[in-house]
């Protein structure tokens, strides 16, 4: 009986019997990230029915986003509504901020982006986020929307929503 390892989200390496008929092969063990998640972090780290999501709503910003002159002048009120997949059971179990994605930071990291950008299109602004989320903070999927409340007059806001990356 042939060995292989095997290696997820950083912790030891296990060694197990290879399947009959499948050649044996060792997989990379990648070490682990900072906020708990392996790098290329992807389905396969959401066992069964986890579907486990972190959410920022209504997060205001005033950033200089827009095409017409008085847009590029004046800051103006973008709010966020952010969705990311993360699997939350070690930070649940263990009481340890360590072991997910704190959303204060990507509140943070998120405002920051949108007020040094000085973005044009909300979709450019759309895809800078979810970079920062699927690159940055490692999460395999998140769902960005982006709403300019004042852009368009008897509407209550307009704007982008975008998912990227693989749903678990």
């Amino acid at each position: 009986m042939a060995l292989y390892l095997t290696g997820r989200a950083g912790r030891a390496a296990q060694v197990g019997p290879c399947m009959p008929g499948r050649a044996c092969r060792a997989s990379q063990i990648r070490p682990r990230h900072p906020n708990g998640l392996p790098p290329s972090a992807s389905k396969r780290f959401f066992k069964g029915n986890t579907v486990d999501q972190i959410f920022i709503e209504g997060l205001e910003v005033e950033a200089i986003l827009g095409i017409l002159p008085h847009e590029r002048e004046t800051p103006q009120t973008v709010v966020f509504d952010i969705r990311f997949a993360v699997d939350t059971r070690a930070a649940a179990a263990t009481e340890n901020i360590e072991q997910t994605v704190s959303y204060a930071t990507v509140a943070e990291q998120v405002s920051a982006l949108a007020v040094s950008g000085r973005y044009q299109l909300v979709e450019t602004l759309a895809e800078a986020v979810a970079d920062l989320l699927l690159g940055a903070f490692a999460v395999p999927w998140a769902r960005i929307k982006i709403t300019k409340p004042q852009a368009v007059d008897n509407a209550a806001g307009v704007g982008v929503l975008i998912e990227r990356g693989a749903r678990p």
